[in-house]
This record gives structure tokens, C-alpha cells and sequence, in this order.
């Protein structure tokens, strides 16, 4: 029966041969081309990622990101399921031309080629002509040069003689639209912004005798940068909840030849008191300000807050100093008709003693 069925075989091969009749050759078809005519392949060639000078990108990376990467679809629409993040997280991927391949009246769509082999649409809004305004991934030259710059920033002390170092990037990594990393975190577990090391180094190279305490505290307090003025003001930290509530705090006003201690005392509310005074209670002490400070006024979202802002002279700084060291520090914020008390908060008066002795090193 086995001899019978392998002549069989090998007779019907002959006559196919002796027909002249040949088989189709097999077809070699990207495996990675969703507009190929031939739906069914007889062969596969493997995927090659060659970008040939053309576009780059990476796709961005957060630590904690709550979404996927959306815009990217099958078909010429801007709305579909977007592309899971941990499966795109840091991919490579380029455009395929340098104009859209299609528009319709709100969209622009692009084809985008990833390093998985996948062939997408990629849709902008008209209403801007960068397609990587406020994108989701980043030019590939802007993300090496962000690397080779954490890299240099990695291999020196924040400062010469600290054992402070940068050690990597912050939580949200890039800044959506530019491409450029938002903030470096540090060895001692506080971040600071890229935009603002160089002002940084500037400032901390001021403390004088160097002292690893103080830089430490810097690191921790929030930098702004006035570059009309050149000024650089460095406040403590406040979360969102203590923004809307009253506030007093010292901060430093430093430009390149000088360094400014500064008293900031805030009342909010809901409605407003007119304040033209206000009262120092820290355990025994008592002081009380004259009326001839001028108490700016604003409002908005239902709250009212009423301010002052100047300059921390021998006086100032003597009652804050006050303030921060004693067990019960009340500031009473007196108007017109009426009075309301603030007890000060522990934060708020180790923050004063921070700033306090932050001042003493650097002016």
C-alpha cells in the first residue's frame, strides 16, 4: 500500500513537468504594510527600521502616567483607541513625509512608521502648522541631547565640595511641546528644574563658609526666575491648599552683587477686613506694626486677600525671628471694624528659621 501511493506521487510530478506547467513563485510582502493589496502573503519578508534621514521621534515617558498616547489610528480619523502606553513608553519611530499625507477640514494626518513595524495615521489640529506642538513624543536629536546633557550633569557635585549629585530625572520627564527634560532629581531626593541649575549653581556657590545643612534646605525651596530684572527669588514651598489660606514667610531677592531678606504677610477670607495693622503674640512678646505700611487688595473665586511685601530690615527680621522660635506665635490682622487671629503653623516657622539662616550664608 506505502510503495503504491509513493509512485503514485512521484507519476503526478512528472506529468506536471512534462505539461510544462510551473508553480507561482512565492511573493515577498512587508509584514508591517497595512495598505498592501495582497491580503493573503505566501511570504513574509522581516520588518527593517530604516528612518533614511527622514523625521524621528520617541515617544514620551512619564513615571506616573494616567493615559495612553492618543492621535494615532488605523485610518485618516483623529479619533480611535489610543496606543497603550507601557507598550510605547521610549519607542522610536519616524514620519514618512515632511507634509501631511491628507487633510480634511479641522485635521492634518501623517504617516508614522514605528521601530515595531507598525504603519499608523497620526492626526494634528489645522489651528497649528508644528506637528510636534504639544505632542507626545519628542524630535530624537532634542531626546539625545537631553541624555547627553543629564550624563554631563551627572558626573559633577551640584556644587564643588557638595555631596550633592544629580542622579536622574524627575517625575514628569519632559515638558509636553518642547521636548526638553522638566527637572532633574537629586541624590538627596529633591528635584530641581533643568531651566534653572545654571541659576542654581550660581546662587549655592554663594553660601559661604559652605555648608552641606544649607545647601540641602536650598534645594528644597522653590526657585523664580525674573529675567527682565535679573533677579532670583528663592521662597519656601507651598502646597495648594496652604496657598489659599493666610500666610506669613521670609524669601531672598538675590541678583548677581546682592542678596535681599524679605517679609511677606498674607490675610485671605471670604470677605474682606481692611486690614491696616497687625499684631505680634509669641508667648510673652507682643508688637504691633504702625498704620504707614501700605496693605495691597485683591479678589477672585470668591476669595478675598489682603497683603503686604517688603523689605526684612533689623526690625522685621528681629520679630520673625520671634515668630519661628516660640512654642505659640499668633499674628491678629487688624482692619477697620473688625480683627481676625492667625495662629502660625510649624511649617511656616521652621521655613522662616530656613530662609533666616540661608540669608546668613549667602549676603
Amino acid at each position: 500500500m506505502i510503495k503504491t501511493i509513493i509512485i503514485s506521487v512521484a507519476v503526478a510530478a512528472i506529468s506536471a513537468c512534462a505539461s510544462g506547467t510551473t508553480s507561482k513563485p512565492a511573493r515577498t510582502v512587508s509584514s508591517w504594510s497595512p495598505y498592501d493589496a495582497n491580503t493573503a502573503p505566501v511570504q513574509v519578508a522581516p520588518f527593517k527600521y530604516e528612518p533614511a534621514g527622514r523625521q524621528e521621534f520617541v515617544m514620551e515617558t512619564y513615571k506616573d502616567r494616567k493615559f495612553d498616547y492618543r492621535s494615532f489610528c488605523t485610518t485618516a480619523t483623529p479619533h480611535c483607541d489610543p496606543l497603550k502606553y507601557a507598550e510605547y513608553v521610549g519607542k522610536r519611530g519616524y514620519f514618512e513625509t515632511d507634509s501631511p499625507v491628507k487633510s480634511d477640514s479641522y485635521y492634518n494626518y501623517w504617516i508614522v512608521v514605528f521601530e515595531n513595524g507598525q504603519r499608523l495615521y497620526y492626526s494634528t489640529s489645522k489651528k497649528y502648522e508644528d506637528r510636534f506642538f504639544a505632542a507626545q513624543f519628542v524630535k530624537l536629536e532634542i531626546f539625545e541631547k537631553n541624555k547627553a546633557d543629564l550624563e554631563k550633569a551627572k558626573r559633577e557635585p551640584l556644587i564643588p565640595g557638595s555631596s550633592i549629585y544629580v542622579v536622574g530625572t524627575g517625575d514628569n520627564v519632559f515638558i509636553v511641546g518642547t521636548g526638553e527634560f522638566r527637572t532633574y532629581k537629586l541624590s538627596n531626593g529633591a528635584s530641581i528644574r533643568v531651566d534653572q541649575l545654571t541659576e542654581f549653581r550660581k546662587l549655592a556657590r554663594r553660601i559661604k563658609p559652605f555648608n552641606e545643612d544649607v545647601l540641602d534646605s536650598l534645594t528644597r525651596m522653590e526657585f523664580q526666575i525674573d529675567k527682565v530684572r535679573n533677579v532670583v527669588f528663592v521662597k519656601p514651598v507651598f502646597t495648594e491648599k496652604e496657598k489659599k489660606e493666610p500666610s506669613v514667610y521670609l524669601y531672598i531677592a538675590a541678583t548677581d552683587n546682592n542678596a535681599t531678606l524679605r517679609f511677606s504677610l498674607k490675610y485671605r477670607a471670604s470677605s474682606w477686613l481692611f486690614v491696616d495693622s497687625f499684631t505680634v503674640a509669641a508667648d510673652d512678646y507682643r508688637w504691633t506694626s504702625s498704620g504707614k505700611t501700605r496693605w495691597s487688595r485683591d479678589n477672585g473665586g470668591g476669595d478675598i486677600w489682603e497683603w503686604i511685601d517688603v523689605t526684612a530690615g533689623p526690625r522685621l527680621l528681629s520679630v520673625s525671628k520671634r515668630i519661628a522660635n516660640t512654642n505659640e506665635s499668633t499674628i491678629r490682622f487688624t482692619g477697620r471694624q473688625y480683627y481676625d487671629d492667625y495662629e502660625v503653623p510649624a511649617k511656616a516657622k521652621a521655613d522662616m528659621l530656613k530662609m533666616i539662616r540661608l540669608y546668613q550664608h549667602i549676603s
